[in-house]
């Protein structure tokens, strides 16, 4: 068994100096991107038709690049099992969350979830970016404290990655040899 998952990548228009100093301080290592499908098992044997199904899905649905805003600030603090969140939401998502809808129903017989409470994240899509995350209490109240008065960070998305990969670690998010990357028009 493999596992699968789906991201946007993007490209920020404004707002880039500051946003790359605090992700620095208060991100993970992580390119910026929008999640449109949680972490699934795939069998090896059907890895190929998961790529054609998702060329096709795009083909069809016509999807172009979009440019959107995040000027929402989301906060997660730390429990004890999880650590603090912050994340920036997308101001208008109607065009991602069409395209985040059409690959999941278009992909739904490719969906035992890696982590299955995370399905809930795809019925109730929320395209963001994350900007902090596990983050200790201490962290947290810096970097809620660090944040702008005003956030308006405007931001294209230009193409659709999709990641295969034998485990979970970086070494195989990173191997290019397990992402195939559809350009958007």
């Amino acid at each position: 068994m493999k596992l699968y998952a789906l991201y946007t990548t993007i490209r920020l228009l404004n707002g880039q100096e500051w946003l790359e100093r605090y992700m620095s301080k208060y991100g993970q290592p992580y390119d910026l991107h929008i999640t449109l499908r949680q972490p699934c098992f795939i069998d090896e044997k059907d890895e190929d038709k998961l790529k054609s199904k998702v060329d096709a899905l795009l083909r069809e649905g016509k999807i172009k690049r979009m440019v959107t805003g995040f000027t929402r600030v989301v906060f997660e603090e730390p429990t004890t099992q999880n650590g603090g969140c912050i994340m920036l939401n997308a101001s208008s998502s109607t065009s991602l969350s069409k395209l985040q809808k059409h690959l999941v129903l278009g992909l739904k017989e490719y969906a035992e979830y890696q982590y299955p409470e995370r399905k809930t994240y795809e019925d109730n899509f929320m395209p963001h970016i994350t900007i902090g995350d596990n983050l200790s209490l201490k962290l947290y109240k810096e970097a809620v404290a660090e944040l702008p008065s005003k956030i308006d960070v405007k931001a294209e998305i230009n193409s659709v990655v999709l990641i295969v990969v034998v485990d979970d670690s970086e070494t195989e998010r990173k191997n290019p040899n397990n992402i195939t990357t559809y350009n958007l028009v």
